[in-house]
């Protein structure tokens, strides 16, 4: 497992409809201390639904999830990242976009990918890769111990935005977190540990994923969904 090699860990974006035949993955996501976010029941465009579909469509997953985990996802990720027209004022949780398109579903080729994430992966960027395509699954083998090497780790999207002391509000997107945020692990995170430890205890283990959120502060980091 890739992720599990660098003590990393990630938030997956779930399609309702897909919960019950993905039980036992599900279950290790959320054992593993990973996160669990929503991508829609049936992944319809929500802006062209009505609003009563909006709303069934983001709680009939979270029902779908909560069911099977015990957990009940608390952010977003719309179809097609579309949500500027009627969705803000529908969607009661906050929506993680992305900076970053590697166009994996396009390309499929596996350098094209590994190019497109490392050469403009920076401190606090989402990086949008999917885990449909085998050439997704081998650069992602490619890029994780790269970035690695250069001091990120690898978590979620609620403990970065945690750590740069960015709040995630309800109907609000979020691409990536702007330069020159910083925040501090330590407040947000490790209250009891010290600096030095910060980097080495962080993120516990978890298997795989494909969208990546970074920052350098106190150390490097990386988040994948």
């Amino acid at each position: 497992d890739t992720l599990q090699a660098y003590g990393g860990r990630a938030t997956f974006f779930i399609v309702g409809s897909r919960v019950n035949d993905y039980k036992d993955t599900l279950k290790r996501i959320r054992d593993s201390g990973s996160e669990i976010g929503n991508h829609t029941f049936n992944h319809k465009n929500l802006e062209k639904i009505s609003p009563e579909e909006v709303t069934s469509q983001i709680e009939m997953t979270n029902d779908a999830v909560e069911a099977v985990t015990g957990f009940r996802p608390k952010l977003v990720r719309v179809p097609y990242g579309a949500f500027k027209g009627q969705v803000p004022g529908l969607v009661s949780y906050p929506m993680i976009q992305w900076n970053i398109d590697t166009q994996d579903w396009s390309s499929k080729d596996k350098d094209a990918i590994a190019a497109s994430v490392l050469s403009q992966a920076r401190d606090g960027s989402i990086i949008l890769m999917h885990d449909l395509y085998s050439a997704t699954a081998e650069a992602f083998e490619t890029v994780i111990p790269l970035l690695a090497a250069q001091g990120y780790q690898f978590v979620t999207v609620s403990e970065m935005y945690a750590a740069k002391g960015v709040p995630l509000e309800a109907g609000q997107g979020y691409f990536n977190i702007p330069k020159g945020v910083s925040g501090e692990y330590l407040i947000n995170f490790h209250r009891n540990q010290r600096a030095d430890e910060d980097c080495k205890s962080f993120l516990p283990a978890v298997k795989f994923r494909v969208k990546f959120f970074l920052t350098r502060t106190p150390c490097r980091a990386l988040y994948l969904i």
